[in-house]
């Protein structure tokens, strides 16, 4: 039988003290855990939804100069159709940025600042409407969290393909500034500089106060296929000939219209004999005769038409850009008092804009497109083609030119429009919210009335 003797109690003394005090350094080293956006797990092991984290290290290493260059560099985001950049050539973009994970549309990604939403720009069409990355300050950025199924159980229906979560920097102490300019290896646009400050004072933990103010200014210049030796023509001799709508070249023979639409007895004309469809079947152009199409910047086409007829083509490839001219500028403010360890206050502003110009060429004006697609030219008395009359400077170089070739004398032509049209899209964000944030078990709630405001013009 055990008989406790007062050598075996000191020795259970001794080892109850050593069993107890790791669990007493445990309890004192416990820290505060905050949680933004609680439906987003953090680590794989929490459940069935992994989470990607990208810190603020990892998003300086990137070296990328905004938002959605970053987004590009992540495994979990970057794929075809993942995200819709702004710096495409063409106008569908409008200027914008967009996530679409999974190639689900960016309508059914959905992106929280701060574990809240953003308010959604569009490009023109409602069904389009979805989050400008771009708008959201990569400076500011202090980790980027991506959640890679759907979450539409929890947010809805536009997060069915996943969520993408941008908590931006707070509880900072000190000044931080930032300078990063790209230059391309070749010369002839495609530039960009960004200028960063972030400052912040207080800390929670100690002041039970911070305030973190950060401000960013971004600029890139416009970049034209003209540019590049890879896109500045669609001309890959004798595989590609360049074929923009449009071609400058003679159909044939009209007689014009007669009488009125406002009287009432206009009679639209007619071809003669012989009229041909540009370039196929037409008479061609005097310059390719002369091999001088590049004065009208135009290229003399390798296939002459089915009469013969060298004609000239327009390569609209010079005059696409490829990224268009960009300025940025955006603002935020965080701040945060802690009135006690279970209660706290706390308020956030966020202005962002973004401007992006972006050159295209317009839709070129010929006779196929004058009618049936456009019955304006019909309604108003107007014959659905391009005709030279005498009075025109050029019209007796394309009759020297069809007897010399052994044609006739009244004809219609078929010309491109060359000018460029320009589109400037400008989107400003304002998001200006407060809160009180505090425990209630289970989790935390928090209440944060937010507005946000969109202004798109171009």
């Amino acid at each position: 039988m055990f008989k406790r003797t007062q050598i075996s109690t000191g020795v259970l003394l001794a080892l109850g003290s050593t069993l107890l005090a790791p669990t007493l350094a445990q309890a004192q080293d416990t820290q505060r855990i905050e949680i933004t956006g609680s439906s987003i797990k953090r680590v794989d092991a929490e459940g069935s939804l992994p989470v990607t984290v990208v810190t603020k290290e990892e998003i300086t290493r990137s070296g990328a100069l905004n938002t959605e260059q970053l987004l590009q560099s992540l495994s979990a985001v970057s794929g075809q159709g993942s995200t819709v950049n702004a710096t495409g050539a063409g106008s569908s973009t409008a200027g914008q940025s967009t996530i679409s994970l999974r190639g689900l549309f960016a309508t059914r990604t959905l992106v929280l600042v701060n574990g809240r939403r953003l308010a959604a720009s569009f490009n023109g069409a409602e069904s389009s409407a979805a989050t400008n990355i771009n708008t959201i300050p990569l400076s500011a950025i202090e980790r980027v969290e991506v959640l890679k199924d759907g979450a539409s159980s929890i947010y809805g229906s536009d997060a069915l393909a996943g969520v993408v979560n941008f908590i931006l920097t707070k509880d900072f102490q000190g000044f931080d500034i930032g300078v990063m300019a790209n230059m391309p290896t070749r010369d002839g646009g495609g530039d960009s500089q960004r200028a960063t400050l972030t400052a912040g004072f207080g800390s929670l933990s100690k002041d039970r106060f911070n305030i973190t103010a950060s401000a960013s200014f971004e600029k890139e210049k416009a970049l034209f296929a003209k540019d590049r030796n890879f896109a500045r023509t669609g001309n890959q001799f004798p595989f590609i000939v360049a074929g923009a709508t449009g071609q400058g070249n003679i159909e044939g023979f009209y007689t014009p219209g007669t009488g009125s639409a406002a009287n009432g007895d206009w009679v639209e004309g007619t071809t003669r004999p012989g009229f041909g469809a540009s370039p196929g079947s037409g008479y061609g152009n005097p310059l390719a005769l002369a091999n001088t199409c590049a004065d009208i910047n135009m290229f003399r086409n390798p296939t002459p038409t089915s009469k013969g007829a060298p004609y000239c083509t327009f390569d609209s490839n010079a005059f696409v850009g490829l990224i268009p001219e960009r300025d940025a500028t955006s603002f935020t403010l965080n701040g945060a008092f802690r009135v006690s360890d279970q209660l706290e206050l706390f308020g956030d502003a966020f202005y962002a804009k973004s401007t992006a110009i972006q050159r295209f060429q317009p839709s070129p004006l010929r006779r196929s497109f004058m009618t049936p697609s456009d019955t304006q030219f019909l309604i108003q008395g107007v014959d659905p083609v391009l005709l030279v009359y005498p009075g025109n400077p050029a019209y007796q170089t394309g009759i020297d030119y069809l007897t010399a070739q052994g044609f006739g004398a009244d004809v219609a032509a078929n010309a491109a429009a060359i000018s460029l049209g320009c589109g400037k899209f400008s989107e400003i964000e304002f998001r200006l919210q407060q809160g009180i944030e505090h425990p209630i078990p289970p989790k935390y709630v928090e209440n944060a009335p937010s507005k946000e405001v969109i202004e798109v013009d171009g």
